[in-house]
């Protein structure tokens, strides 16, 4: 497979690791890694609307609130498919095993090559973030602490 755009990037944000550092040496990708650390709310909306996706190839998450924020951002979602990223991220987004680089390969492809899967997933992301909102959680909490109290 190969993507139709020249110029592709990786954009990493969190902190910097010696794994991390050690993989960019061995496969010398120095020249298509952009690094960034803490960034503020802002900054972090203006990140997401200058990327074509989000990759998120974790492998355990709480929550998994970056692809959530990226589908709020109307950015597709390639994610793995452990823990509760699966719920979060539902049919709006690509999903596959974190082990899985095809498929993650796979994944990114159909989305930078098919505009039409790209505008789709867009669409279904939107909607899909706008049932996690503050106010939607905190009504379902208080019903799960009624139904204890009522018990």
């Amino acid at each position: 497979m190969k993507i139709k755009k020249k110029n592709i990037y990786l954009v990493r944000l969190g902190p910097k690791n010696h794994n991390w550092q050690n993989l960019k040496n061995n496969f010398s990708l120095d020249n298509y890694v952009i690094e960034l650390s803490k960034l503020k709310q802002n900054e972090v909306s203006e990140l997401y609307n200058s990327v074509d996706c989000l990759l998120f190839p974790s492998w355990y998450e709480g929550f998994g609130f970056p692809p959530l924020e990226a589908m709020a951002n109307g950015l597709p979602v390639v994610a793995s498919n452990v823990a509760s990223i699966p719920e979060v991220v539902g049919e709006a987004g690509l999903l596959y095993n974190p082990s899985d680089v095809d498929g993650m390969v796979k994944g990114i492809t159909s989305i930078m090559n098919d505009k039409k899967i790209k505008i789709e997933m867009i669409n279904k992301g939107i909607k899909q973030s706008s049932f996690f909102t503050w106010e939607k959680s905190v009504k379902k909490l208080v019903n799960i602490y009624n139904d204890v109290l009522n018990y």
